[in-house]
């Protein structure tokens, strides 16, 4: 894999190893503060980057405040836009 793509697979992975801690620990404020964080990054992006990133954090800031993401199982995973292409 490119490092590119290897960044770009390699996010909601992350995410969701953070946000399990988080919920493990019983750490719920966390998850409200990055949805937050993810909100006044997509607010401030620069006009020239990629739709794509404004979308999935806008994204992830929703899910995050969703009660079924306090939720073990549950994955937080891109949606899939016009953007989006099959690796």
């Amino acid at each position: 894999l490119s490092e590119e793509r290897w960044h770009v697979q390699s996010r909601p992975l992350e995410l969701n190893r953070l946000r399990r801690a988080a919920l493990s620990i019983g750490f719920i404020e966390l998850l409200e503060g990055l949805a937050s964080i993810f909100e006044r990054e997509c607010a401030l992006l620069p006009s020239n980057l990629h739709p794509d990133c404004t979308i999935q954090m806008g994204h992830v800031a929703d899910i995050l405040r969703k009660p079924y993401s306090r939720e073990l199982k549950n994955n937080i995973t891109p949606v899939r836009t016009k953007f989006h292409q099959d690796q």
